[in-house]
């Protein structure tokens, strides 16, 4: 049995989700891992929804079902993080560990004149499509590829 070295203790946590540099992004599938709630940080007390995001920014990424990155990050946008939550907790009350969610995003200015907040929304009936293809497809190889790992 080998013990880790001193310097193999730490690391960092994922780095934050920028909405603005997804903001024309045709479609996003959203696979939120884990929650961090009541993180205080400057403005208050917020919940941190770790996530991998898949991304496509183009209709030729779409169309060919190829990313354009995927990435493990997290999400501290208070609208964003609530949706995510919400996502996670009534999917695991259903049996589902592993809730996915397709969207877009958008810079929503509030009626009443808030703060702008960045929210999920759907994308064309089309790239949606071709995103569920993606992701499905890619489910079905990871239990194809898990069926094929023994049993100890």
């Amino acid at each position: 049995m080998a013990l880790a070295k001193k310097d193999a203790i730490g690391g960092s946590l994922a780095p934050f989700f920028k909405p603005e540099n997804h903001a024309n992004d045709l479609a996003l599938i959203f696979e939120p891992l884990s929650i961090r709630e009541g993180i205080v940080g400057k403005f208050g007390p917020r919940d941190h929804i770790k996530v991998k995001v898949t991304a496509f920014r183009s209709q030729d990424a779409l169309d060919k079902g190829a990313p354009s990155s995927e990435e493990v990050v997290e999400i501290n946008a208070t609208v964003l993080a609530k949706d995510l939550k919400e996502l996670m907790e009534n999917a695991r009350k259903s049996g589902d560990n592993a809730p996915a969610l397709i969207a877009t995003l958008m810079h929503y200015q509030p009626k009443n004149g808030g703060n702008k907040s960045w929210v999920f929304r759907l994308p064309t009936d089309a790239d949606y499509d071709k995103a569920v293809a993606f992701y499905e497809d890619r489910e079905a190889k990871l239990q194809a590829a898990l069926a094929d790992v023994p049993d100890f």
